[in-house]
């Protein structure tokens, strides 16, 4: 999460864009755990972010093409 899949977090799946477009997360507490992550005591940041990540996917893939 911190190296390949740093991109796609930052970008794609947990951009500030994407989530306030999708207005279905709180953009500051995703930004936290996206900090939380790099940092030196990550707790669980790691898990969460992967099931937002599996979440996002399964999202755009069964949900978003029906938003008009």
């Amino acid at each position: 999460l911190k190296n390949e899949l740093k991109p796609d977090i930052e970008n794609k799946w947990l951009s500030r864009e994407y989530i306030l477009e999708q207005g279905l997360f709180n953009y500051s507490a995703i930004e936290e755990l996206k900090q939380k992550l790099v940092s030196n005591n990550p707790g669980d940041a790691p898990a969460k972010i992967w099931a937002l990540i599996v979440f996002q996917q399964w999202y755009k893939k069964h949900i978003h093409f029906i938003k008009l």
